[in-house]
């Protein structure tokens, strides 16, 4: 009488094929490396990494080695010697042609809401296309909160916040947001990159040459935004719907009155800039029984680039109208399945359709209007991948990826493998090869008329126009992990073809891009030893980068805008009491330059050869701290972070860049042989603190 029967439930066992964490504390706690070649990072669970206030998913990422930037930006990822645009970057399976706030100084990604994030340099897995260099994949939280939580932060350039709540049992919802506070309030992490970002563009050029009307418009601000938002459905236990929306924007707008030889223009100078990405996804998962999963997905991603400017011409000496646009539009329906052949072996098949829309223009005011609107017919995937895992043996994935690519023919095929083999207890060796293509680009385009400033749009690959870049890359390396010590080493070889880029010619509207080829040789090696509560991590990189041309350099080899040859870091973290600690020395080698020595009359350059000269070394010095104590003594998910982040701690003054330009304000000063030099400075010392409170 005192007890009532209970209903019976019936449990089904399911079994997954689940990679192997090989090393749960690769750099520090958070990131991980699985049996698949894989990174994973948990930004929940991770340590504060030096340089950082709080953790940036793409700034993270370069902290491995073989990933690094040569412009100091966050998101100018290069990955064993690719470009940015050569990497598929994923939001919770939304494709991202912008990464940045701020011109790059940071992620435009909210971290506080993102559940672990993939990380593939070679050896990708067949289900991602379309990108010939790595794969960032960012998956936010997958499973519907049991209890509502909140997170609200600010630092010395943004806030933020995050909320994640249930509406019953079966749905929750995700939402985050973060917007600058630069237009209320210049602080000096603010101050001190705006130089780093302006100090060669025209704007900041023709401001410091021209006086300001007195009591004449003078504004000048830079506003980004971030927010997104999730909705998680369960269906039934085996079955669950996602939903996810991100919007980003950017914007910069400059106005001033200038005044020339004592009279004013008639119209203000302007500059108004805006950036925004605009993305959903939409997918099904469902367990059909212990053996068959599938999911169905659905994702739009738009990105578009508005500039509109008037300004003073430093070719012909007065004021012009420049305008520049440039919008992606990417939809795309996929479906997977993974079925379980056998305890250790699984089958992995998926199908993807997609369409693309590209249109850029770019108006001069005194050479004209250039535009171009691509409508892609619609571009076929189809792949499969087998896997076989033994726990502590072997790993072995080997796919492959049919591409029918929009505005080519053939069909291409996509070769993938990784094998990765335990030959004792603590050491494996690993291997992959892979084939990969892509089929849109992100191009420089110069328009002659400016000083220290170009435009970069998203173009298509087209047949007997644009190429489509073609990637082949094998690997080879070792890992070592015995106690607390963890050495791996990993070397590559990856060949590039259909690379393109524009002649030397100092005066270029867009016109055909010449094609070339690239070849990447390297070696990642990273020793790291864990002593109680204190980690030291060393990463080094040995890379050569070199391209090839037609009609530039004498169809000869030279290095690679991006080539760093050297580059090395130490990275130290301690964790004592409430406090986390961490210090980074980070080193590379100069990227290569061109010496210009002058102009014909035709206004093309003369030069020796190309690339032939090297910046001055790289080293900076940054330092994190920061101070958590907990709400409550039993419930570490309610506390309070205070920290503090420093960036080049001793105030190296990097060169970052050199640039030549014929051209001048003054057409007093004006001679088209004489050269002015360019140089582009690092970021000096740059503090940031935070607070954040996590309830």
């Amino acid at each position: 009488t005192f007890f009532k029967k209970c209903a019976d439930h019936f449990l089904e066992e399911k079994l997954h094929l689940l990679n192997e964490v090989v090393i749960k504390e690769y750099l520090s706690s958070g990131v991980s490396l699985k049996n698949d070649g894989t990174v994973h990072f948990d930004l929940k669970k991770a340590d504060i990494l030096a340089g950082q206030a709080e953790p940036d998913v793409l700034q993270s990422t370069q902290l491995l080695p073989g990933i690094d930037n040569v412009s100091e930006n966050a998101s100018d990822i290069l990955i064993r010697g690719g470009t940015p645009d050569q990497n598929l970057v994923l939001w919770d399976d939304i494709k991202l042609y912008n990464t940045d706030h701020f011109f790059g100084t940071l992620t435009n990604l909210n971290s506080t809401i993102i559940d672990n994030v993939t990380i593939y340099k070679s050896g990708t897995s067949a289900q991602y296309g379309n990108r010939v260099s790595g794969v960032i994949d960012i998956k936010l939280d997958d499973s519907v909160p049991e209890k509502s939580s909140k997170s609200f932060g600010f630092n010395m350039l943004s806030t933020d916040f995050a909320i994640k709540t249930p509406f019953s049992k079966k749905i929750g919802f995700i939402v985050s947001g973060r917007r600058s506070i630069t237009d209320v309030v210049q602080t000096s992490t603010f101050d001190n990159n705006f130089s780093r970002i302006f100090q060669n563009s025209r704007t900041k050029i023709i401001r410091d040459v021209f006086e300001t009307t007195p009591n004449g418009v003078n504004n000048q601000s830079i506003v980004f935004e971030d927010y997104t938002a999730k909705l998680l459905y369960q269906i039934a236990q085996n079955h669950k719907l996602t939903s996810t929306f991100l919007y980003t924007n950017n914007t910069l707008k400059d106005a001033f009155d200038a005044i020339l030889d004592g009279f004013p223009f008639e119209e203000p100078f302007i500059d108004f800039l805006t950036i925004k990405n605009l993305g959903t996804s939409l997918s099904l998962s469902s367990g059909w029984n212990s053996k068959l999963d599938t999911k169905l997905s659905f994702s739009y991603s738009n990105y578009s680039l508005e500039y509109f400017g008037f300004s003073y011409s430093p070719v012909f000496f007065f004021p012009h109208l420049l305008e520049r646009q440039n919008e992606v539009d990417d939809v795309s329906v996929s479906f997977k399945s993974s079925y379980k052949l056998k305890k250790l072996l699984t089958l992995s098949c998926g199908y993807e359709l997609s369409s693309k829309r590209i249109n850029y223009a770019i108006t001069d005011g005194v050479f004209g209007r250039f535009k171009g609107d691509y409508k892609n017919k619609p571009a076929h995937s189809i792949y499969s991948q087998l896997t076989y895992n033994k726990t502590k043996a072997t790993h072995f994935d080997f796919g492959i990826r049919l591409n029918k690519f929009a505005n080519f023919d053939k069909i291409k095929i996509e070769p993938r493998l990784y094998v990765e083999k335990v030959v004792h207890q603590n050491f494996r060796i690993k291997t992959s090869a892979e084939i990969k293509n892509q089929a849109i680009n992100r191009i420089e385009i110069f328009t002659g008329n400016e000083i220290g400033e170009e435009a970069e749009v998203w173009l298509p690959s087209i047949q007997d126009s644009i190429p489509l870049v073609k990637s082949k890359q094998v690997t080879l390396g070792v890992l070592f992990k015995k106690k607390n010590w963890v050495v791996d080493i990993d070397s590559y070889y990856k060949e590039l073809k259909g690379l393109s880029a524009f002649n030397t010619r100092q005066f270029n509207v867009f016109d055909t891009p010449e094609e070339g080829e690239g070849i990447i040789k390297g070696i990642d090696v990273l020793l790291k030893k864990k002593i109680q509560n204190y980690s030291i991590w060393l990463s080094y990189t040995y890379a050569q980068n070199d391209q090839r041309f037609n009609n530039i350099n004498e169809n000869k080899f030279f290095n690679a805008n991006n080539d760093i040859t050297h580059s090395i870091m130490i990275s130290n973290f301690l964790k004592w009491k409430k406090f986390q600690f961490s210090l980074g020395w980070k080193y590379k080698t100069g990227i290569p330059f061109t010496i210009i020595k002058s102009f014909d009359g035709d206004a093309i350059a003369e030069i020796d050869l190309l690339n032939s000269e090297r910046l001055p070394d790289y080293h900076r010095l940054d330092f994190s701290l920061n101070y958590s104590f907990l709400f409550k003594k039993n419930d570490p998910t309610k506390n309070f972070k205070i920290g503090l982040g420093v960036q080049n701690l001793y105030n190296k003054k990097n060169i970052l860049a050199i640039n030549y330009t014929d051209l001048e304000i003054d057409p007093e000063e004006f001679d088209r042989n004489l050269l002015r030099v360019l140089r582009t400075e690092s970021l000096g010392i740059t503090p940031n603190v935070f607070l954040r409170f996590n309830f």
